[in-house]
């Protein structure tokens, strides 16, 4: 196994409404993303296999790094007492003996949208739009 490569990568967004589900794993040393169907889970919109350089893998970590996601808590919510509805998303990553897993509701850890360019950058795929593509 190559030593930039995480021994766990899952990312899920569950969109509100009928848009689906974006889902990125890693197997077999390569990223898979799925977008799937909010209706009928079994259903893949689209798959694309990602195999990213070395060079944006360690530019992704180094970001990681510095943005703090390793210290991000294991939930984040909205208060209680405010009603809300919107999408749900997980991260679970383990690299080089760091570990992070989160799952958020209507609420998100602090410097997501950094998370969120990063991850961008390392798969040319825009994780929060229904299949990874922005209209």
């Amino acid at each position: 196994m190559k030593p930039f490569l995480p021994t766990k990568f899952q990312l899920e967004h569950v969109f509100f409404g009928q848009g689906g589900v974006n889902q990125l794993t890693l197997e077999d040393e390569k990223l898979i993303f799925r977008w799937e169907s909010s209706i009928n889970r079994d259903e893949t919109l689209r798959e694309v296999e990602i195999e990213p350089l070395d060079q944006e893998w360690l530019q992704f970590w180094s970001v990681l790094d510095e943005i703090g996601v390793w210290d991000w808590e294991e939930q984040y919510q909205p208060p209680t007492d405010i009603l809300a509805d919107g999408d749900i998303f997980s991260i679970e990553i383990n690299y080089s003996g760091q570990n992070i897993k989160t799952d958020c509701w209507c609420n998100a850890p602090p410097r997501i949208e950094e998370f969120y360019h990063a991850l961008e950058d390392l798969t040319d795929l825009n994780f929060q739009f229904p299949g990874g593509v922005k209209d």
